[in-house]
């Protein structure tokens, strides 16, 4: 039996299994008219979409909206079919939008509240950024193959190295934002967003990184520019922070500690690490949400349905 039958059966017997216990299959790639006639979508923000985001990206969120649209109206309570309701870029988006529209004053305001700094400028938010891995670190991973305890991943990382392929994949970060203070100095804040997902414990090539710490790390390649790090999680999760890593790596992050993570860095450069938050979606939202309802440039449908949006995941504006 070849690997493709035998996927093949698999999917068959999770069929097969849905059926029988009634849960009704959505499938993402049926986007034809009948799909999605009478579907009636609002989504706030849509004209910044085609400014930020690829096309690909804003048709991948406009999608989530319509199949949870067609959800309620279906009764489908597949996870397939909601994946709106637990997207981390959805929530993201959502709660860092308001940024775009505001003037620059405005933004300078509300983003040195949320991350608790003086900042005099502060640029637009840029979603989904795609950033490099550290040569440094690469160069202590190849060096460090032969440690890893698992065989066959030993292999493949010789194998990469044989073939010119670095061990480690760029780090996509949810939201950047660069701002600057009134001392001159330069700061770069990462937002990592997380609704029920914990972060990673380690990437295939090396079973130590975990994934605030590779956060950092590829956030201090930004020269001579202050690191401020925003885990903006559900409010259940910052109400019991034992019961995810990041509750306890958060607290670990200041320079005494995070040279156990980050070897390859120097003492200056952990130095720049300024802050590492952990907030609640409800008290970002509400910062960026009341802002954008004072200055008048949300409209009351997207307020609307904000309210709703943030109601049905158990958090507020």
């Amino acid at each position: 039996m070849t690997w493709g039958t035998s996927t093949a059966l698999k999917r068959q017997r999770i069929e097969r299994s849905r059926g029988r216990r009634g849960i009704k299959r959505v499938n993402l790639l049926d986007r034809s008219e009948d799909f999605l006639a009478g579907i009636c979508v609002f989504f706030p923000f849509e004209a910044e979409m085609g400014e930020v985001l690829s096309p690909k990206r804003a048709a991948k969120y406009r999608s989530w909206v319509e199949l949870s649209v067609r959800a309620g109206e279906m009764g489908d309570t597949s996870s397939v079919a909601n994946q709106m309701d637990k997207a981390e870029e959805m929530m993201t988006w959502v709660t860092f939008a308001p940024l775009l529209r505001m003037g620059h004053e405005t933004r300078k305001e509300v983003v040195s509240e949320i991350v608790g700094v003086d900042f005099c400028q502060v640029a637009r938010p840029r979603f989904e950024a795609v950033l490099r891995p550290p040569k440094r670190y690469l160069e202590q991973l190849r060096e460090s193959v032969d440690s890893h305890p698992v065989r066959y991943i030993r292999e493949q990382a010789r194998d990469r190295i044989a073939r010119g392929r670095p061990l480690e994949g760029p780090t996509h970060v949810d939201c950047v934002i660069t701002a600057s203070s009134s001392d001159e100095r330069s700061s770069i804040i990462g937002v990592e967003a997380k609704m029920i997902s914990d972060i990673s414990t380690h990437t295939r090539f090396d079973p130590t990184r975990n994934q605030l710490a590779r956060i950092v790390d590829v956030l201090l390649e930004r020269e001579e520019q202050d690191v401020y790090v925003l885990l903006v999680v559900p409010s259940l999760f910052l109400s019991r922070p034992g019961a995810r890593l990041y509750g306890y790596k958060a607290r670990e992050c200041d320079q005494s500690k995070m040279d156990v993570d980050l070897p390859h860095r120097r003492e200056e450069e952990l130095g720049r690490v300024r802050a590492v938050s952990c907030l609640s979606w409800s008290e970002v939202a509400r910062g960026i949400w009341r802002r954008a309802r004072e200055e008048c440039i949300v409209t009351g449908e997207e307020v609307g349905w904000a309210k709703r949006f943030y109601f049905e995941r158990r958090e507020a504006i």
